[in-house]
């Protein structure tokens, strides 16, 4: 059963990581227009170094659990997974539409994409009277000839001295590969000293 877990776990994260560089495209240059998501999570890696990671994983009604103490290389390698939702990018820099709003004592910036193409389709950035936000969560949908995706992605921190903590993700997947049934996959983490 842990097997299972395991290799459902990696197939979600191969699949996650399969479209890093969107269209096919070699990312060099960056734009500054959207949140820069990519910046925070490279500082994430020494800002994290010695705190405890404890994830869950779950696939239909089986779940593992797992703690572990990355050091800082480790941790870049935890978080490159969420690198592929930077929209940073040449190729994007006016396919989202932002709109800020404020939702009860929270700031909001939304990015919303204006086609439907694959990738990022929503970025949504809360804010609770810091620089930084408190909360991301990002809507993805991959779409390729073996596999289509939809993943709702949540990342929190912690504000500490005007920077952004990571202190837990969550990762909601509907899978569906060719000539199977659809699978959901979870993942849950929470980072603590």
């Amino acid at each position: 059963m842990k097997k299972y877990i395991y290799l459902l776990l990696s197939l979600l994260t191969i699949s996650m990581s399969a479209c890093v560089n969107q269209g096919g495209e070699e990312v060099k240059e960056r734009i500054n227009k959207y949140y820069d998501l990519l910046g925070v999570l490279k500082a994430q890696p020494a800002l994290l170094e010695g705190r405890q990671l404890n994830k869950k994983g779950s696939f239909k009604d089986l779940e593992e659990q797992t703690s572990i103490r990355p050091d800082s290389a480790a941790w870049a390698k935890e978080l490159a997974l969420f690198e592929k939702y930077d929209i940073n990018k040449p190729s994007m820099l006016d396919a989202f539409e932002t709109t800020d709003a404020v939702e009860g004592d929270m700031s909001v910036v939304r990015y919303d994409r204006k086609d439907s193409e694959p990738g990022v389709q929503e970025m949504i950035l809360y804010y609770n009277g810091g620089d930084q936000p408190d909360s991301i969560a990002i809507k993805n949908v991959d779409e390729n000839q073996f596999l289509s995706s939809v993943s709702e992605v949540k990342l929190y921190f912690a504000q500490i001295e005007n920077q952004a903590i990571l202190t837990g993700y969550e990762i909601k997947s509907l899978q569906k590969l060719v000539l199977a049934d659809a699978v959901k996959i979870g993942i849950s983490a929470r980072v603590e000293e």
